[in-house]
């Protein structure tokens, strides 16, 4: 079962000062349940951690790459790993489109053994706003779900919002 902490705890955890790497193992390695939990992460210096508990269906891995990490279990085959690490680095643009690109290679190339019912994009950087999008239980394509709704937080008058409101590097910021 997931941990919904498991993704703050590697955040606060690299806010301290820790590598990805490092973060990932001290919150993974606390966990009593983590044979059946994967998590990844990526550091603003580039590093990454990357954690597949042994209990998870398979086909589950990742894929450790320069300034990126991808992960995932209840595939079709490990070769959706690679194409995910693939189109991510082929990818122009900002993270937030290289990671949608990488979404769309893992489902081209079989994603979810189960099918895809959801998809979620979250980017954190210390200069925005979070971006934090979530796409769940759709009937059709959650991840042509997912893309229409990037596109309209990241265009447009809500675009535009986000770049008023507080950050980390900001966090007194006052809206215009």
């Amino acid at each position: 079962a997931p941990s919904t902490f498991w993704g703050e705890g590697v955040l606060t955890q690299m806010q301290t000062g820790l590598d990805a790497e490092t973060a990932v193992a001290r919150v993974t390695s606390a966990d009593a349940g983590r044979a059946q939990r994967q998590l990844a992460a990526l550091d603003m210096a580039g590093g990454s951690g990357l954690y597949t508990g042994p209990a998870n269906d398979d086909a589950k891995g990742g894929r450790v790459f320069p300034n990126g990490v991808v992960s995932g279990n209840m595939l079709t085959d490990t070769a959706v790993l690679d194409d995910m690490a693939r189109a991510f680095r082929a990818a122009p643009g900002p993270l937030d489109r290289r990671l949608l690109a990488a979404l769309a290679a893992a489902r081209a190339a079989g994603g979810d053994f189960r099918g895809l019912m959801s998809a979620a994009l979250l980017v954190l950087h210390p200069g925005r706003a979070p971006l934090s999008l979530r796409v769940d239980y759709h009937p059709d394509d959650p991840l042509a779900a997912l893309a229409a709704l990037h596109e309209r937080a990241t265009t447009g008058a809500y675009a535009d919002w986000a770049l008023q409101v507080p950050n980390p590097a900001e966090p007194q910021r006052v809206l215009d």
